[in-house]
């Protein structure tokens, strides 16, 4: 009995261990199976993948007699050339969504040549692509591309199936370039045309070929500037037209060589009903990330959305000769621009010699003529000023009968307006007369290039047809009675500036009271005569010399805002008026003609970047500031432009686009930063020998000194009778009616 009990047991342990086992392989089974399966589904629909595990076949849905096997066999090799390309090109595959092929350069791995690297992918896509066939027409594929560079954020997301996602408003734009293409060519945007253009100025020549494609409508984006990228030139090493030739034959090799597996699972069984879709096999259409391509007709936006001192004496930038009539006033010749002499669209009878000399004149190339005497300006100035006066007075009048008829009264009044000015400028070396008149002749420049823009497109540039002479006038006066010091100089030393003008912007509200004050009780023909043509004359004038203030920050962001809402956001659900655009476009035309010689001619910056190094001194040795000796004269300007100028010349580029503003900016800086050491040592010796022989200050530093102690003196100073108009600050005119409620609220 006792052995029998002992058996049982024996066999009842082992049956136990027995379960134990099948349980553990029984778990592992399970755990593998659930492994398997969520593959699957992560690589399939779910109703597909319950088929495939059923045995079944899928049934796909497609047009005509076209075999799934076919189709698949398509996007094998279709992706098989993408994926060999992006490989050779550098560029990283994020994947396919849907019918969409999206890529990208510099993420994961930063790269300075991510725009080379897309634009060079996308013109061997276009050209290698053709080696594929439609399974419907056996025709070569066409793809609609798109390409843009810009900022996102990438990173790993999802547990399911996860992925390398990209998300941000660049995947956006991408997609709107590549969904508003056209199939067999590519769509670059403008930034990324900019990108390529800055790379080709390293080279012999361009090394890309562009036809512009102009405005635009994107959705959600309004109005966008864009670009045909044909083709990559003879300069172009690695994408010109024999290079992609080479590597179009060695994707055919390749082609060639691959076996493409039939997929077995796929068995067609052709449904009862008529389809006409596609089912789980996608359709060919693609898209890169940073380059988008497509090759139907779908529409796929809505799913794209979700992922979302040459040598210090200065050389001109050409050798090239200046025509006759810019001899007088300019130094130049347009290369950027092209002049057409038979039918210029802004050809009238209010051209002057000055305005059509600057017509032949290039954004780089634009700099007066060292040897223009005062008088000789002053004319040059009102020639600029008459062309944009009458040009605007005829926008505006048109078919209205109340043409003024005293035009040469008026135009004699505008040269004495324009004479009475020039006087009124200090003696500094940078915020001088010589310097207000390079700004007016840079915004004349500018109006007369928007006004090309706003004739042909309309639309988010129907601004008041004053933008020109508003522009002109502003930077005319803009730096009136300037006193060589900035703003916070004057805050530090308690300046009587800084309580008259207690909003801050000290100087700049000191020239718009001056240069308004005068224009409106010294010239009261002409100025009713404007403000008659456009009532919100003072209040343009005003924000746009107010923007100019850029250590202002909260005037900076304000215009900035005002930008975006009103240039930017066009086509959203804003309320934008005419003043809005007009005063945007005003405020942008004159801050970047007031730093224009930052992206003009290496030489013109030069000149007046060592005119503000010397004005700074000169503030140092009379105790108004510090030495800018002791600071990195160099490094400073270079995060200037690189922090301020190029994204402000990007902001005036979606203005006037067939002007490449950061292009000149980022030429400057490079050659800065390789003369630009020595540039500021010889500037700083300069400072050294000038401080040798210049004598002592004391006395009218003294003096000066005195004076800010003595209050009565301040009324004295800012109020003056209308007899010491010339040689004080202004009150704001004493005028009636509605000028005298817009010079307040203006001012």
């Amino acid at each position: 009995m006792g052995t029998c009990e002992g058996q049982t047991g024996e066999h009842i342990a082992s049956e136990v261990r027995t379960a134990h086992k099948l349980d553990k392989i029984s778990k592992r089974l399970e755990k593998e199976k659930n492994l398997s399966d969520t593959l699957l589904n992560s690589m399939f629909p779910r109703s597909v993948a319950e088929s495939m595990r059923a045995g079944e076949a899928v049934e796909p849905l497609l047009e005509g007699e076209v075999e799934p096997r076919d189709v698949i066999d398509m996007l094998n090799q279709l992706y098989y050339v993408m994926d060999h390309l992006a490989s050779h090109f550098n560029l990283y595959k994020v994947e396919t969504i849907g019918d969409a092929y999206m890529c990208c350069s510099g993420l994961p791995t930063p790269t300075e040549q991510h725009a080379q690297n897309v634009a060079n992918f996308a013109l061997a896509v276009r050209e290698c692509v053709h080696l594929v066939e439609s399974p419907v027409d056996r025709k070569p594929l066409k793809l609609r591309i798109g390409i843009h560079t810009g900022h996102c954020m990438g990173g790993v997301v999802g547990t399911l199936a996860p992925h390398y996602c990209l998300f941000g408003d660049m995947v956006n734009t991408t997609a709107r370039h590549e969904s508003t293409g056209m199939e067999g060519k590519i769509q670059c945007s403008s930034v990324l045309h900019e990108h390529l253009a800055e790379y080709s100025a390293d080279s012999k020549g361009p090394m890309y070929n562009f036809t512009p494609r102009g405005y635009v409508d994107m959705k959600g984006k309004g109005q966008c500037y864009t670009y045909w990228l044909d083709g990559g030139s003879e300069y172009n090493g690695l994408a010109g037209p024999t290079v992609i030739s080479e590597l179009r034959k060695q994707v055919k090799q390749l082609l060639r060589q691959k076996k493409w597996k039939e997929l077995k699972i796929f068995k067609f069984a052709r449904r009862a009903s008529n389809a006409s879709t596609l089912g789980p096999a996608s359709a060919c259409s693609h898209d890169l990330g940073s380059i988008t391509t497509e090759s139907t007709t779908t529409n796929r936006d809505d799913t794209i959305e979700s992922f979302a001192l040459d040598e210090l004496v200065g050389k001109t930038e050409t050798d090239a000769p200046t025509s006759s009539m810019s001899d007088k006033f300019f130094n130049g010749v347009d290369v950027d621009v092209p002049v057409d002499d038979g039918d210029d669209d802004d050809l009238s009878n209010h051209d002057t010699v000055s305005f059509i000399a600057l017509k032949k004149t290039a954004w780089s190339h634009i700099k007066w003529s060292p040897d223009l005497s005062r008088k000789d300006l002053v004319d040059a100035i009102h020639g600029l000023l008459s062309s944009m006066l009458w040009k605007c007075s005829d926008d505006v009048i048109q078919s209205r009968s109340d043409v003024p008829t005293h035009k040469e009264f008026l135009d004699q009044e505008l040269l004495r307006f324009v004479d009475r000015i020039s006087t009124l400028y200090n003696d500094c070396p940078f915020h001088s007369w010589t310097h207000a008149c390079q700004v007016t002749l840079s915004a004349t420049f500018l109006v007369k290039e928007y006004h090309k823009t706003k004739d042909e497109f309309g639309g988010s540039f129907d601004s008041h047809p004053f933008v020109r002479f508003t522009a002109v006038f502003a930077a005319l006066i803009h730096d009136v009675k300037h006193l060589g010091v900035p703003n916070a100089q004057l805050k530090e030393e308690g300046h009587p500036l800084s309580e008259v003008y207690y909003q801050g912007s000290y100087l700049e509200r000191q020239s718009i009271q001056v240069g308004l004050g005068i224009f409106m009780e010294e010239f009261t023909e002409l100025s009713t005569t404007v403000l008659e043509l456009c009532p919100e004359f003072i209040h343009l004038v005003t924000s746009a010399i107010l923007a100019t203030d850029i250590s202002n920050k909260e005037t900076e962001r304000k215009v900035q805002e005002r930008f975006d809402r009103v240039i930017v956001a066009t086509g959203k659900d804003y309320a934008v008026t005419e003043l809005d655009k007009t005063q945007s476009v005003v405020e942008h035309i004159l801050l970047l003609a007031d730093v224009g010689h930052c992206s003009q001619g290496y030489d013109n910056f030069l000149i007046w970047n060592a005119a503000f190094f010397h004005e700074r001194f000169q503030g140092f040795q009379a105790g108004r500031g510090s030495d800018p000796r002791q600071e990195e004269w160099h490094q400073g300007q270079i995060g200037f432009i690189e922090g301020y100028i190029i994204p402000l010349a990007v902001r005036c580029n979606t203005l006037i686009p067939q002007c490449k503003f950061s292009k000149g900016s980022r030429r400057i800086v490079r050659k800065w930063k390789i003369d630009g050491k020595d540039y500021c040592d010889k500037l700083v010796e300069h400072s050294i020998e000038a401080e040798k022989v210049t004598t002592t200050t004391t006395s009218s530093s003294t003096t000066t000194k005195k004076n800010r102690k003595r209050s009565s003196g301040i009324r004295k100073m800012f109020f003056p009778s209308r007899k010491s108009l010339s040689d004080g600050y202004v009150t704001p005119p004493k005028i009636s009616n509605s000028r005298l409620r817009q010079a307040k609220a203006s001012l």
